[in-house]
């Protein structure tokens, strides 16, 4: 699961995505960034890729779109090789 949060703050409006296991509810990853960009946003996907270990089952991320703050929205889903699923 994914959210994006906005951050008021002296400098600006930044962001927060957030990356959770959808079974424990915790979080798995996170960025903080300054811009709704997809690539900005994707950091914690990939944050959360890297973070996977090894000896777990394979796993799947599927991209959320909220209608009022994406920019862009994929139907990918990115598993564990880092491979589109099919």
């Amino acid at each position: 699961m994914a959210d994006i949060t906005y951050l008021p703050s002296q400098i600006g409006p930044l962001y927060l995505s957030l990356v959770t296991d959808a079974y424990s509810r915790k979080i798995v990853s996170h960025h903080v960034h300054d811009s709704l960009h997809a690539e900005s946003v994707a950091r914690a996907y990939g944050q959360a890729l890297w973070n996977r270990t090894a000896r777990a089952l394979p796993w799947c991320i599927t991209p959320t779109e909220a209608s009022s703050t994406a920019r862009s929205c994929t139907n990918a889903c990115t598993c564990s090789t880092g491979q589109p699923a099919r």
